[in-house]
C-alpha cells in the first residue's frame, strides 16, 4: 500500500507536460561588422606597429558569425597621402593587419576603405592621446551581486581638453570613455 500511495505521488512529477513555445526570430540581411584596434605604445622603443582590423558578416540571430572576405581594405593618412594596404593575417581568418609607423598613425586624419561584395565603406578618425595612468588597484567595494571586482584607477585629467579613455579588459572586451564625469 505504502509503494501505491509513492507511486501516485510521483506519477505527477514524471507526467508533467512541456509546452514548445515557437518564437519567430525577425530575420535581416547581412551586415558588415568592422572592429579596428590601433593601439600605440610610444613608451616602447619600437618604431614599427601593427594596425589590426577584424571585419566579419553578420548573420541572423542563431547562425554563426563568418568572417568576411574582402576585396580590399587599406588605411590612407590624408596629411602624408600615404596608403597602406592591409593583408589578411589566415586566409579566411577575416583579420587584417599591416605593418605602420608611429608617425603614420599620429599625424594627420586617417581613413579606412573597406571594399566587401561591390559595396564601398569608409571610416574617418583622427590620433588621440590617452592620458597616462599614475595607478592600478583592486579595491575591496561591489556593485550589485556581490561577485564584481572593483578597480581603481587614478590618473590626471587636464580639465580644459576632452580626453577618451580606453581600458583593456582582455578576451576582446574593451571600454571607452569620456572625461566628462570625472573630476
Amino acid at each position: 500500500m505504502k509503494k501505491l500511495i509513492y507511486i501516485l505521488c510521483m506519477l505527477p512529477i514524471f507526467t508533467a507536460c512541456e509546452d514548445v513555445i515557437e518564437v519567430e526570430v525577425p530575420t535581416d540581411k547581412a551586415r558588415l561588422t568592422v572592429d579596428a584596434l590601433m593601439r600605440i605604445d610610444t613608451t616602447q622603443p619600437s618604431t614599427n606597429y601593427y594596425a589590426e582590423v577584424k571585419v566579419s558578416v553578420s548573420s541572423n540571430f542563431f547562425e554563426t558569425i563568418e568572417p568576411a572576405i574582402l576585396e580590399q581594405i587599406s588605411i590612407t593618412n590624408l596629411a602624408s597621402q600615404e596608403n597602406i594596404p592591409l593583408f589578411e593575417t589566415f586566409i579566411g581568418s577575416g583579420v587584417y593587419q599591416s605593418e605602420t609607423t608611429v608617425d603614420f598613425m599620429t599625424s594627420g586624419e586617417l581613413i579606412l576603405f573597406i571594399q566587401h561584395e561591390g559595396s564601398r565603406y569608409a571610416a574617418r578618425t583622427t590620433y588621440v592621446p590617452a592620458v597616462p595612468i599614475k595607478k592600478l588597484e583592486q579595491g575591496d567595494a561591489t556593485l550589485f551581486s556581490g561577485e564584481e571586482t572593483e578597480i581603481i584607477v587614478a590618473f590626471d585629467d587636464q580639465p580644459n581638453q576632452t580626453d577618451f579613455y580606453l581600458f583593456d579588459f582582455d578576451f576582446n572586451e574593451y571600454l571607452v570613455t569620456e572625461d566628462t564625469f570625472y573630476p
